[in-house]
């Protein structure tokens, strides 16, 4: 893969494949962790107005430069990072950086557009609080963070966006939508996709970027257990633990201890509740990892009857009892085979790339930091922090 520093710090990936479509990515570290209290939601804002229109093209005719040749093109925000792309067959390669270019250099903030995309995103944060499966990891995050931004809605507030102005957006994109701030990942048939972005976005000039500060969490007293009353059929159960973060050497424990517990119909929480008492549908772990924090879950959906059974085996499990090494291996031989059939889609390659740019690693290091995992540090990790006090969020009648 070429890697290369253009002179106003922007970072271009191009990871050139024999296939017939391309992948192009730009990856903003911004997100909204970045914000203050009345900028709650911005970065997903601006996330949704840079598709809005450019100072010469209106919003359908961008999205159908890409979708009239068959492609796609969308965006994410996360608490860190915004990432844009575009999907083509990579003969309309050109049409791809075209558009990405446009919108992150020619971006219109048309006030008109502004006040209806403000309600699309409050419709999308009742949607959210409206779901209890989705609003579960809400109540989790605000709670198992005191301090760390963390704790904020990727979404923002209802409040903070009402009031959200043209002039404020503006300033924040010019804050943070600056090249030594930006990944430009390419992933497939690239061609000369890389000089053609180069010489694009080369005219950028870079400024200084205002770095989060770094949070200090002290440890939780305590179990924090949060009951939300809906009028729901089945009750929603989360229990969440701090992590490490992804740059942590132990993230790639949690990967395995996550994968033993919850890859399928073979892992342990699936046996232990679906199949062998039939007790839920829904049931899992996960870990997530960011630049700066972490979280390790377990969860189920449940019938209100079975919730006491559901979190007492929850509890019992993510903490391995009886842990083979024949578990490990199988859990490590899993991830490995999954990121390699994940990675064969460009789209996901992309991004893989610029993520792990922006984490200052390597995408072809984590296989090999799998494979170092050996159960000995599945069980210290277990105990150094899932042996810690947690947050449990119930939702139910």
């Amino acid at each position: 893969m070429l890697r290369r520093k253009l002179k106003n710090g922007m970072t271009l990936l191009v990871d050139s494949r024999k296939t017939d479509s391309v992948a192009i990515g730009v990856h903003v570290g911004v997100g909204s962790n970045n914000e203050n209290k009345e900028q709650a939601g911005l970065s997903h804002m601006l996330e949704h107005m840079l598709f809005e229109g450019t100072k010469e093209k209106t919003a359908r005719e961008l999205s159908n430069a890409i979708e009239s040749v068959g492609g796609e093109c969308n965006a994410h925000t996360t608490q860190e990072r915004t990432y844009y792309y575009v999907v083509v067959p990579k003969k309309y390669v050109d049409r791809a950086i075209a558009m990405l270019f446009d919108i992150m250099v020619n971006a219109a903030f048309d006030s008109t557009s502004l006040r209806k995309e403000k309600n699309v995103v409050i419709n999308e944060i009742r949607v959210v609080d409206d779901d209890p499966k989705s609003y579960q990891w809400i109540v989790l995050f605000k709670k198992l963070f005191q301090k760390h931004p963390a704790k904020n809605p990727v979404y923002g507030n209802v409040s903070a966006i009402v009031k959200s102005s043209r002039k404020n957006m503006v300033s924040y994109f010019k804050k943070y939508y600056v090249p030594n701030n930006i990944i430009i990942s390419v992933s497939g048939g690239a061609g000369n996709a890389g000089h053609m972005i180069e010489k694009a976005f080369a005219s950028l000039k870079q400024r200084k970027i205002q770095q989060v500060k770094e949070v200090k969490e002290k440890p939780l007293q305590k179990v924090v257990a949060v009951k939300v009353k809906r009028k729901v059929e089945h009750s929603y159960l989360v229990i969440g633990f701090r992590a490490p973060p992804r740059t942590h050497k132990d993230s790639y424990t949690f990967d395995v201890i996550r994968a033993i517990l919850s890859r399928g119909q073979s892992s342990r929480l699936f046996d232990e509740i679906r199949n062998k008492r039939g007790i839920a549908y829904t049931v899992g772990a996960d870990y997530e990892g960011g630049k700066t924090f972490g979280i390790f879950v377990a969860f189920v959906s449940t019938r209100k009857k079975h919730v006491d059974e559901a979190r007492k085996i929850l509890l019992t499990q993510v903490h391995l009892p009886n842990l083979s090494a024949q578990e490990v291996a199988d859990a490590k031989r899993y991830l490995e085979g999954n990121f390699m059939l994940i990675n064969e889609d460009n789209k996901e390659r992309a991004e893989q790339n610029a993520l792990w740019e922006f984490l200052g690693k390597k995408r072809d290091a984590y296989v090999k930091n799998i494979r170092k995992v050996t159960r000995a540090d599945v069980m210290r990790v277990i105990k150094k922090y899932v042996r810690q006090k947690y947050v449990e969020v119930l939702i139910q009648k």
